[in-house]
């Protein structure tokens, strides 16, 4: 997929994380040996890993962030893309409800983009694509609780 948008622009960035930090060694002592989590930690930066509380939701990060937008601009937001390979339930979909939550007028666009890690560039492009079409704002929210799934028998997840 390959296109240009003219006069798009990044207005706002914000993230929310779990206050919650366990090491990168002791996520991944059943997975590798001290040394390689010293080695992986050095190379990548990451010392430590944001861990979800069980009771956490994907759209709780989202919501956090999100809030933090909405408070620094004019509030005139005409789409809501939701990107996550963790949403929080099967249906309906987490943007209705963050929507909601954000307490967003409900004639916007509205919906979620469920994919692996590709889901962030198609939902920048649809979120560009939608904001020059519409000429209103977008709020993109992306966030995962994925260490759920791939830490197995694990009860908390990484908050990206």
């Amino acid at each position: 997929m390959k296109g240009i948008l003219e006069n798009i622009n990044i207005e706002s960035v914000a993230a929310a994380v779990s206050k919650n930090r366990v090491s990168v060694y002791d996520r991944c002592k059943h997975l590798i040996t001290e040394k390689k989590a010293k080695r992986m930690a050095k190379l990548t930066g990451f010392s430590k890993f944001s861990i979800a509380s069980p009771e956490i939701c994907t759209s709780d990060f989202c919501f956090a962030a999100a809030k933090k937008i909405l408070s620094e601009t004019d509030g005139k937001i005409g789409a809501l893309i939701f990107v996550s390979e963790t949403p929080d339930y099967p249906t309906p979909a987490t943007a209705f409800i963050l929507q909601d939550r954000l307490g967003l007028p409900t004639d916007i666009l509205t919906f979620d983009v469920n994919l692996g890690c590709s889901a962030f560039p198609y939902g920048i492009y649809l979120s560009a694509l939608v904001a020059q079409n519409t000429g209103r704002k977008v709020l993109f929210c992306c966030g995962d609780t994925s260490g759920r799934k791939t830490f197995p028998g694990s009860t908390a997840g990484l908050a990206l």
